[in-house]
């Protein structure tokens, strides 16, 4: 809506402005993507607070956007075609906490409830933009990339704090740890670097439960998302009638918040945010 030419805007107004109120107001797509702009600058510094992985993992989406969609502008013109641009705040409606790509839009694709004509826009400022964009999530990037797990403070400083409470346990005996995070791109990403360290080094299992992919842990069989949790907090979920037969336990557990909805985990006496 921002790019479109002033002499067109009022089409697209008549489109997909929305009424509200019996009829005595009106919800402006302009407004709405305005909100959407400080959504996603907010989801932004949300997934770079998180982890230096589900920034990384944004950025390029976000270039690999931006880089298509020039390629789109470009192509629009040499073709002089009537290509579309969709627009994407409608896959905002059933965002989490937990989603782990900021929507961002296929600038010519079919799908979406609004769409704009590129004929329609002002595509010199738009391309303008979009390349000013890029350069930023580029040098962005640059800068991610040198950020190794051995560089990363924060997992670091995380994994110094798992280690030491697992030697010094609160209660006697005790070693459990739940680790939360809003997003699953960072436990993948903390699995990834603390599984295998508490493994060998300490012998200790690791599990990882998200609501995006498929639960995972170190041990040789597969579970599924409630055996883990039985894994981890044995004597709450009684480990003993439900898998009699696995002797290992969960000392780590790394997941969403989508593992405390409804769960009892009070062998756990310890918790990292």
């Amino acid at each position: 809506i921002s790019y479109i030419l002033p002499s067109r805007l009022k089409k697209y107004e008549d489109l997909y402005d929305t009424l509200v109120e019996g009829g005595r107001g009106k919800l402006k797509q302009a407004d709405r993507e305005r909100s959407l702009q400080a959504l996603m600058t907010t989801n932004l510094l949300k997934r770079l607070e998180s982890s230096v992985e589900a920034f990384r993992l944004t950025l390029n989406s976000l270039h690999d956007n931006h880089t298509r969609t020039l390629s789109k502008i470009s192509a629009f013109r040499v073709a002089g075609g009537g290509g579309t641009v969709s627009d994407w705040t409608d896959s905002l409606t059933d965002l989490e906490a937990e989603e782990d790509d900021i929507p961002v839009p296929d600038d010519a694709a079919i799908g979406g409830k609004v769409k704009i004509s590129l004929a329609d826009m002002d595509l010199p400022s738009w391309e303008h933009d979009l390349q000013v964009d890029l350069a930023v999530i580029t040098a962005l990037l640059e800068s991610m990339t040198k950020v190794t797990p051995k560089d990363d403070a924060k997992l670091q400083h995380l994994k110094a704090l798992i280690l030491g409470k697992m030697d010094n346990p609160i209660n006697d005996g005790n070693k459990k740890v739940l680790v939360f995070t809003a997003f699953a791109d960072t436990a993948s990403y903390l699995y990834t670097n603390l599984a295998e360290t508490l493994l060998t080094t300490r012998g200790l299992h690791t599990g990882k439960v998200t609501g995006k992919d498929a639960p995972k842990s170190t041990l040789k069989k597969n579970y599924d998302f409630q055996s883990l949790l039985t894994l981890f907090s044995p004597r709450a979920k009684e480990k003993a009638q439900v898998l009699p037969h696995e002797p290992a336990e969960l000392d780590l557990l790394i997941g969403t918040d989508c593992i405390s909805e409804g769960q009892n985990l009070q062998d756990c006496d310890y918790l990292v945010n």
